[in-house]
Order: C-alpha cells, then sequence, then structure tokens
C-alpha cells in the first residue's frame, strides 16, 4: 500500500517530562477508537480537530475525533449491528462485544470533541452510563451500522501513554450536529480536503491513516491494515492474519 513509510512519530517527539515513563516498561495499551466522517459529494472532505495544547497525548496537533473505550461503552445502547468486515478482521483479537463497545465509543467521543452524532431517533434507556447522558439527551441512541473499520493501530512501546486504536470510517451523510448543552472539547474543527489535511500539524499515524482513507476511495473493499513497532521496526499486516493481541 502506499502512505507514509512510517506511521509512528520519532521517540521523543511529542514526550513530555511530566509524562515519561520512567520504569523503563513499555506501558499496557489501552482500548481506543477514532472515527472518520468522510464528506465524499465533491473534493472529499474529512472532520478534523486541533488538541488542546493542555493534554498529554498529542497536545496542539490535528486529529479525528476519537478516544479511550471506557467501561460505559460496554453497556451503551446503540442502534444497528456492527459491521460484520470489523469482527472478521478483529477475530482473535478481540470478542465481539469489545468491537462494539468500541464503534460506540468512537460515535460517542466525536460527539463530545466535535458536536457531530451518529445516532436514531429511538427511544433512550430508562439507565443511562454516566458517560453516555448527555449523548442520549442530545442525540437519541448511537447508530453502529455505518461505521467500517479501515486500520488498527498500536502505540510504540516508548510511549509513555499507549492506545490499541480502531479506526473507523463513516460517510458524512450519516452525521448530523446536535443542538444542545454539549460543548465541542477540541480547540478547533473543520472539515478540510485530503490535501489540506496532510498540510496541517498532524501526527504520522494520522498522515498514515489519510493515505489509507484514500486507497479506499478507490478500493472500498481493501484489506484492513495492522500497524505496530517490533523490535525498532515498523509493521503492519493485512488484518485478520495480523490479529494477535499485542
Amino acid at each position: 500500500m502506499s502512505g507514509p513509510k512510517k506511521a509512528f512519530d520519532p521517540k521523543g517527539d511529542d514526550t513530555r517530562k511530566h509524562s515519561a515513563n520512567m520504569s523503563g516498561r513499555a506501558v499496557r495499551p489501552k482500548l481506543a477508537a477514532t472515527l472518520i466522517l468522510l464528506d465524499d459529494s465533491g473534493d472529499p472532505r474529512v472532520l478534523m480537530g486541533k488538541r488542546h495544547g493542555g493534554t498529554r497525548f498529542m497536545p496542539h496537533k490535528y486529529v479525528f475525533p476519537g478516544g479511550r473505550v471506557d467501561r460505559a461503552d460496554s453497556f451503551a445502547r446503540t442502534a444497528g449491528e456492527i459491521h460484520p468486515g470489523a469482527l472478521e478482521a478483529l477475530a482473535g483479537a478481540l470478542p465481539e462485544r469489545r468491537v462494539q463497545a468500541a464503534a460506540a465509543a468512537a460515535i460517542r467521543e466525536t460527539f463530545e470533541e466535535t458536536g457531530y452524532a451518529i445516532a436514531r431517533p429511538l427511544e433512550a434507556p430508562h439507565k443511562r452510563p454516566a458517560d453516555w447522558r448527555d449523548f442520549y439527551s442530545c442525540a437519541g441512541t448511537p447508530h453502529i451500522s455505518p461505521l467500517r473499520l479501515i486500520a488498527r493501530a498500536v502505540t510504540p512501546p516508548y510511549r509513555p501513554i499507549r492506545y490499541d486504536a480502531l479506526f473507523f470510517m463513516a460517510a458524512a451523510e450519516h452525521a448530523r450536529t446536535v443542538q444542545g448543552p454539549c460543548t465541542p472539547e477540541l480547540e478547533e474543527t473543520a472539515w478540510v480536503t485530503l490535501d489540506e489535511a496532510e498540510s496541517l500539524d498532524i501526527p504520522s499515524i494520522t498522515r498514515f491513516v489519510l493515505a489509507e482513507v484514500r486507497r479506499r476511495l478507490d478500493e472500498p473493499d481493501a484489506p484492513v491494515p495492522y500497524i505496530r513497532m517490533e523490535r525498532g521496526r515498523h509493521i503492519w499486516t493485512p488484518l485478520p492474519e495480523g490479529a494477535s493481541t499485542a
């Protein structure tokens, strides 16, 4: 596949002294999820945002919305079914309930960070996980069917904060802006063309995923890449062949 030769930034590129891993041991990665909203009605555009300077992970960088999968995401009521392609790609790596929780988390984080929601106007459950109260109140029920898994990436062992990130993509037509008391978390958000996105201050992994977005415009059924570092080398293998737990 085409794209950046290295999917991760060099050691020390975005590491802060107060968050450095002093033990010398690799931190176990936490499951995370990202959502790329793609508007391909004209020149393809994606939704991106700039992270606050005070954040520990990738400060000031432009990124796709996303974040850690929380325990509450496993109990969130969702509409639709997870796409079978995601389950097939992650077979042997993650159980279906964790993949579904990751898809829900990607939708929740996108809502919290940008104000865009992929949801169905279904009756919200009576018992609402705390992390989901705003979503249910402002948007409805998260709709996971439109999401497609396009990449999996594990943060290198030398990073003080590590994630096992699932990158989902969905057509922008499935998302809508939500009116309500919810406040976007990123400093700024914008719809940008793929060329414009590549000119921003973005992490290497985001650049890698942008190349994957370009590829899928021509090859929508292309294999899902699994990107990680092993013994100092950047490795990518197609899923599910590379779907062993990192």
